[in-house]
């Protein structure tokens, strides 16, 4: 099914609402479907915008639905660049209840055993 989804978003993606389709994905845990739509999210100028916005440091922003692209692109991205965990909590709280608890988890852990130099499993 996950495959079906992912050969959907690559035949008719372009007309995907990106805010549903993620939402969507997101409660089937389906990380290869959301990893899909933000690869066709990266050609949304919206999201594009967003990017540059949340790349500030220290700007604080009102999370809209279609931030969530967004969001799921700059968290791991984040942590790599060293973003404050103020700054970090804060965007994860004003994506809440879009951001789910297993996508931050999963995020987190991933980055966490990269510094660590941890094979990710």
């Amino acid at each position: 099914a996950e495959s079906n989804a992912v050969e959907f978003i690559e035949k008719y993606g372009s007309y995907l609402n990106l805010y549903e389709a993620l939402n969507a994905a997101s409660d089937y845990f389906s990380k290869k479907v959301i990893e899909k739509l933000l690869d066709l999210a990266s050609n949304d100028p919206v999201h594009n915008d967003c990017m540059k916005l949340l790349s500030r440091s220290g700007i604080s922003f009102a999370y809209e639905p279609k931030m969530l692209s967004c969001l799921l692109a700059f968290l791991p991205t984040s942590t790599r660049e060293g973003k404050s965990r103020s700054s970090l909590l804060a965007i994860i709280v004003a994506g809440y209840p879009d951001l789910k608890p297993w996508q931050i988890r999963t995020i987190m852990l991933i980055e966490i055993r990269k510094l660590a130099g941890c094979r990710i499993r």
